[in-house]
């Protein structure tokens, strides 16, 4: 499968709580890390963390306004919605992709210097 249609499946999956969806399109040893550097590894452990956020958040809503796809690395920039204001707003984020599947997920705090970072 195309990086850009995983990416797009994995968001939707994850903003409709679809763990089943979820776990079918990420990888058995799946890095979750977040922007503070914070990392989850491994299947079970991101899908456990994914439902807790979830209960957390009803209401948070990934929204991508930009793909870069660069062979197995994806980039994106958008922003997340959620009634919660501590976790809505710009972000960046990127993944690895390998056979089909999302086999990294990093969140970034969105900053010029990120951008350029990661091409953007």
């Amino acid at each position: 499968m195309d990086p850009k249609a995983v990416i797009s499946s994995f968001k939707e999956h994850l903003n409709r709580r679809n763990l089943d969806g979820l776990s079918s399109i990420i990888g058995d040893r799946l890095a979750f890390i977040d922007s503070s550097g914070h990392t989850i590894m491994g299947k079970k452990a991101c899908l456990d963390a994914w439902e807790e956020f979830c209960r957390l958040f009803p209401d948070y809503q990934h929204v991508f306004e930009e793909i870069v796809v660069n062979g197995p690395a994806v980039t994106i920039r958008g922003h997340s919605t959620c009634s919660d204001k501590r976790i809505q707003g710009p972000a960046l984020w990127s993944a690895r992709i390998m056979d089909g599947k999302v086999n990294e997920w990093r969140v970034y705090r969105d900053t010029e210097e990120k951008r350029k970072e990661l091409g953007l």
